[in-house]
């Protein structure tokens, strides 16, 4: 039958349900001109080979040796060590060849496993014309005291002047945060930290370190600002589509940097066996083509891919193969095959200027 509207049903949907939000920011989209959103890809350097026990691969009790992993899906290139050179490179490759720059490592703390595999990576990145910067993720202590402090000096003290190291055209340093606003009363409430304590030590932080930007993963637009979050991100796919488009336009008008989400869908029932979250499934590439559809509708400032490779959450646009030697329980990316989402992603980047 043919699509009797101008748009998708799905736009349709959107725009209708978030009418106001959205003709208030196209008022403002028009006069700001063309659209040309940074891409950044969430990128996690936390897997362990044979000489690390197989970090991450193991977990909830996993067997990697045996082809059986924490991941409803399989890696094309086996379950693989994040200090892998070849690998590496063959990662660099591909993520340039899908036309983005820039990677956004997923960091959990000084002398983590992630804080000695990135530089690994980061070794390899200039040679394929990719930069980088960091994930702060809610590792144990991040919020007490100074930890998140010393943790931003540490990083861009080691890697402020490397020639991978990401700033953006105003020479600011770019920090993603990850849930800084968990309310006391959830789970890792030792992580929670208030909005007035936020609001200090990011203050401090650009007075000794000089102007940097910190995007909040967080849905609250008022405590990002007292904060003084530089702006908000969204990650994965647990978000409505009037959120996405009324969200976005709120903190643009607002004045703060947006990164908007793509991602494929999500199912962790592997990795976590007591997992509560719903499986997302990908429909054949139909739920990432979809989430490519929003951010355009909503026109973040940057957009997020999310992700390269968290196996565990089954986000990963990485290549994937249909399991190892009659494992069960494996999906795939059938029928489109295991280099369907770096394809697709080479095409959704490529038609973002038309």
């Amino acid at each position: 039958m043919r699509n009797p509207y101008p748009v998708s049903r799905r736009q349709f949907l959107i725009l209708s349900a978030s009418a106001l939000a959205w003709l208030r920011f196209q008022k403002t989209a028009l006069a700001q001109g063309a659209w040309s959103p940074e891409i950044d890809l969430m990128y996690y350097p936390w897997y362990g080979g044979p000489d690390d026990d197989y970090l991450h691969w193991r977990d909830g009790g996993r067997n990697p040796e045996r082809g059986d992993i924490a991941a409803n899906f399989f890696p094309k290139k086996w379950p693989y060590s994040s200090k892998d050179q070849k690998l590496l490179k063959w990662h660099c490759r591909m993520i340039r060849d899908m036309g983005v720059r820039r990677l956004v490592l997923s960091y959990w703390g000084r002398g983590s496993f992630t804080d000695k595999a990135i530089p690994y990576l980061m070794h390899l990145l200039p040679n394929y014309g990719l930069t980088a910067c960091f994930h702060i993720e809610s590792f144990e202590g991040r919020n007490n005291g100074q930890r998140f402090k010393t943790e931003i000096h540490y990083l861009l003290g080691r890697y402020g002047g490397h020639p991978a190291f990401y700033r953006d055209a105003e020479g600011r340093p770019l920090f993603y945060v990850w849930a800084p606003h968990l309310p006391p009363t959830q789970l890792h409430a030792d992580h929670y930290i208030s909005d007035g304590s936020w609001q200090r030590m990011l203050d401090e932080l650009r007075n000794e370190l000089g102007p940097t930007l910190y995007l909040a993963q967080s849905l609250d637009l008022g405590r990002t600002q007292l904060g003084h979050f530089s702006g908000l991100y969204f990650y994965g796919p647990f978000f409505s589509d009037q959120q996405v488009v009324e969200i976005t336009a709120a903190a643009r008008q607002a004045g703060l940097v947006v990164s908007g989400s793509a991602s494929p869908g999500y199912d962790d029932r592997r990795a976590h066996r007591d997992s509560s979250r719903p499986t997302i499934h990908r429909a054949a590439g139909q739920y990432y083509r979809s989430t490519w559809d929003l951010v355009r509708i909503s026109r973040p400032d940057r957009i997020n891919i999310t992700s390269f490779n968290e196996w565990h959450e089954g986000t990963q646009i990485e290549p994937a193969r249909r399991g190892y030697r009659g494992m069960s329980g494996y999906s795939n990316y059938d029928p489109a095959g295991g280099m369907f989402y770096v394809e697709e992603t080479k095409r959704q980047i490529a038609g973002l200027g038309g």
